[in-house]
C-alpha cells in the first residue's frame, strides 16, 4: 500500500488505512479494523484481498490487532460493542446447532457422533478465545479511558 504523507494515510484500490484514527475502510465506507478490533468477514474476494493487504500492513506498522470477528456483517463505524455481541450471538449458535444434532443421535441410537462432537468441541474453544480476546478489548479500552 502506498503512504501518501499529505493525508497520512495508506491506500491502494479501494483500500485506505488513516493513520491518525487507526482506521481501515473497504471501498470508502465499510469500516473493518478501529480501536484494535479487525472484522474478518468478507463478502467477496475483494475484501478478503483488502482486509488482507490490511493484515500485512498493521503488522509492518506493528499495530496489534486486540479482537478478531469473523461472523458479524456489522460496520465498525458504529458502537464496536454491537459488532462484539453479534459475534458472540453467533459463536454461540455455532456451538448450539452441532450440539443439538450430537443430542439428537445419542437419543436415537446411542451414537457418539464423532463429527458433531468435534464440531461443538471447536465451537467451545473458539467462543473461550474470542471471550478472552473481548476481555482484554475492554481493559485496553478501560485503561485509554482513565
Amino acid at each position: 500500500m502506498k503512504y501518501f504523507k499529505r493525508l497520512k494515510q495508506y491506500k491502494a484500490s479501494n483500500v485506505l488505512f488513516d493513520i491518525e484514527t487507526e482506521r481501515a475502510y473497504s471501498y470508502g465506507h465499510w469500516c473493518f479494523f478501529k480501536d484494535g478490533v479487525f472484522n474478518n468477514t468478507t463478502y467477496s474476494s475483494s475484501t478478503s484481498q483488502h482486509q488482507s493487504k490490511m493484515h500485512t500492513l498493521l503488522r509492518e506498522l506493528g499495530i496489534q490487532t486486540i479482537l478478531t470477528l469473523s461472523h458479524t456483517t456489522y460496520n465498525l463505524n458504529g458502537n464496536i460493542t454491537i459488532a462484539i455481541d453479534e459475534e458472540r450471538k453467533a459463536l454461540i449458535k455455532n456451538i448450539h446447532e452441532p450440539q443439538l444434532k450430537l443430542n439428537a443421535l445419542k437419543k436415537k441410537d446411542g451414537s457418539r457422533g464423532k463429527l458433531y462432537q468435534s464440531q461443538v468441541e471447536t465451537a467451545y474453544r473458539l467462543f473461550h478465545e474470542f471471550c478472552d480476546d473481548a476481555m482484554t478489548y475492554y481493559a485496553n479500552l478501560n485503561k485509554k479511558a482513565a
